[in-house]
């Protein structure tokens, strides 16, 4: 399979090592003015008394690197939450 930007199995195996980049910034911005906390992959996982957030289209590990902030901007992967 050739990598193709934009497809999720191509983003899986970009890593994001570290680089202080939100994700968008590494895989493409979403066109509007969405930020994380509006995505439905936006997900808190608590730990102890701490909250972290990942997204659940790019590899999540428990460490640092795969910790999104909620007020980034969205990726091109972004969905809308419809709570």
């Amino acid at each position: 399979m050739k990598p193709e930007f934009g497809n999720p199995k191509h983003i899986a195996m970009i890593k994001k090592k570290g680089t202080g980049k939100c994700w968008a910034d590494i895989v493409g911005r979403y066109p509007g003015m969405e930020h994380c906390k509006d995505c439905k992959f936006c997900q808190g996982w608590v730990h102890h008394d701490k909250t972290y957030y990942k997204c659940e289209k790019h590899p999540v590990t428990n460490g640092p690197g795969t910790d999104i902030r909620l007020k980034d901007h969205a990726c091109i992967l972004f969905e809308k939450d419809v709570k």
